[in-house]
């Protein structure tokens, strides 16, 4: 094994560790809540109180990671996700507790991910940044497909305390994996904590590129019972298929990523998957459906490994604030458009058709208006090869 491939293995080994954690105990807590704590309202708090801990943590974690390094705040985010995990293992069920083992896990989670994609970003070579971006998705993806399973079993057979010891345990096996991340050849340094055009381009490509990742994960469930009358088992089968095919194209993805241009890439693969949630409304049968989702799948991984990649490489030297910037666009991206769906599908014009729609066409509208940007100010993103 080549030094660069060893020196990414801790981050990928992070990644998975903490990803398992979160997918298997996600989609169980509203259940736990109810189970055991009664009102949507404390729910709703909870459950916004993870999502702007993960904003807030993203944003600070990238704006000093240049001065004490990346490693240090990947370890930090596996500590309070860690720290989570146990409060929700041996703390006394209530709000107040479930809001603060959220806040903590939100606050873990936002750090890990940017920061790990940052010590990636510092110390891969450009012509292989694709190779590498898409087997850090290529994890996580994994983690997503497998995580709610691996919950469910547990949660069934053995109960809620079991699920949490699970997600503490896989917690501390990220926190023995963040030991190994190499910061060893990171220069300690204060960056210039500030976006260039082509940075702000970004955020507004990714900020409205995330419309479109939101109704496939959030309002998809939604749609398939609403038009083709699927289960519980059934929607949950599709889920996962969804993020497996996303895994299965990473590799494939990162090479596309690395032998040709970027820019053209990202913007071509972000066109067909906003295209294609557009016209997933009105896919009349299960063959074509999943014709349909194959194509975002992929488009999908296509498009998110070339739009890292080119971020990352008009951001040498400040690749940990521009990176935390880049998910807390993504994290205040699924907040806001988690809000306008829920807002259209319970409005009387509209319904769960018109989300895919608006959302597919708002996808539409920022890869292009990043892509004239970039025309526009004569750049040219060029991929180098091996």
């Amino acid at each position: 094994m080549r030094p660069t491939e060893k020196r990414f293995k801790p981050l990928f080994a992070v990644m998975l560790f903490v990803s398992a954690g979160t997918a298997a105990a996600g989609p169980f807590l509203p259940v736990y809540w109810a189970a055991n704590i009664s009102g949507s309202v404390g729910l709703a708090w909870v459950m916004a109180g993870y999502a702007a801990a993960k904003i807030v943590s993203g944003y600070l974690g990238g704006r000093y990671a240049g001065r004490f390094g990346s490693g240090q705040f990947i370890r930090l985010g596996c500590y309070f996700c860690l720290a989570a995990s146990i409060g929700y293992l041996v703390a006394p069920v209530s709000v107040g507790w479930m809001l603060l083992c959220q806040l903590l896990y939100g606050a873990g989670a936002g750090l890990v991910r940017p920061m790990a994609m940052a010590g990636i970003g510092e110390k891969c070579p450009e012509n292989k940044m694709g190779r590498f971006f898409g087997g850090f998705e290529t994890v996580f993806y994994f983690a997503l497909a497998t995580g709610p399973a691996i919950g469910g079993f547990i949660a069934e057979r053995y109960g809620a305390s079991a699920l949490f010891a699970f997600v503490a345990a896989v917690n501390t096996a990220a926190i023995v994996a963040s030991l190994f991340t190499d910061d060893s050849v990171q220069e300690r340094r204060p960056v210039p904590c500030e976006l260039s055009s082509a940075h702000k381009s970004m955020m507004i490509y990714i900020f409205t590129r995330t419309f479109g990742i939101s109704a496939v994960s959030v309002f998809l469930p939604v749609f398939l019972s609403a038009s083709f009358n699927m289960t519980a088992d059934r929607i949950g089968l599709a889920m996962a298929v969804m993020c497996a095919i996303s895994a299965l194209c990473m590799p494939l993805c990162g090479y596309l990523t690395d032998r040709y241009d970027k820019l053209l890439i990202m913007t071509v693969s972000s066109l067909a998957v906003s295209l294609l949630i557009v016209v997933l409304v009105f896919s009349a049968s299960d063959v074509l459906f999943w014709t349909l989702m194959a194509g975002v799948g992929f488009f999908s991984s296509l498009s998110k490994t070339s739009s890292i990649a080119l971020t990352v490489g008009i951001s040498k030297g400040n690749e940990a604030y521009v990176l935390g910037m880049y998910n807390t666009c993504i994290n205040i991206s699924f907040a806001v458009s988690s809000f306008i769906g829920g807002i259209l599908l319970g409005h009387k014009w509209f319904g769960v058709e018109s989300v895919f729609i608006i959302f597919g066409l708002a996808g539409i509208a920022g890869t292009l208006f990043t892509c004239g940007t970039f025309v526009g100010n004569g750049r040219k993103i060029r991929s180098m090869e091996a």
